[in-house]
């Protein structure tokens, strides 16, 4: 699991096959993280910021001058975006926790 700006990644533990997790990313402006079934596995504090651009926002890989890469193999259920930084209890709540 990574959360990437300016190349400074925020990884978790590498999701196991045949089970289905909860995984939320946050960024606040300030900092970001990673949540895995509720649980905050990683955290960059102050993170890079992030760069913006007029692309279309993919979900299940990245995308650098035109070229797509680091795809994700598996399948994405139940996608939300949300337009503002969930918080710690949002994000376990959401998880089922």
């Amino acid at each position: 699991v990574d959360v990437n700006s300016n190349n400074q990644p925020v990884c978790g533990p590498y999701a196991p096959t045949g089970t289905w997790l909860h995984v939320a990313g946050r960024w606040t402006g300030l900092s970001k993280a990673v949540f895995v079934n509720g649980m905050m596995v990683g955290e960059r504090n102050p993170a890079a910021i992030a760069m913006m651009d007029a692309h279309d926002i993919v979900i299940g890989c990245d995308e650098n001058a035109g070229v797509t890469g680091l795809f994700w193999f598996g399948r994405i259920d139940e996608l939300q975006v949300y337009d503002r930084a969930l918080t710690d209890q949002e994000i376990m709540m959401l998880a089922g926790g």
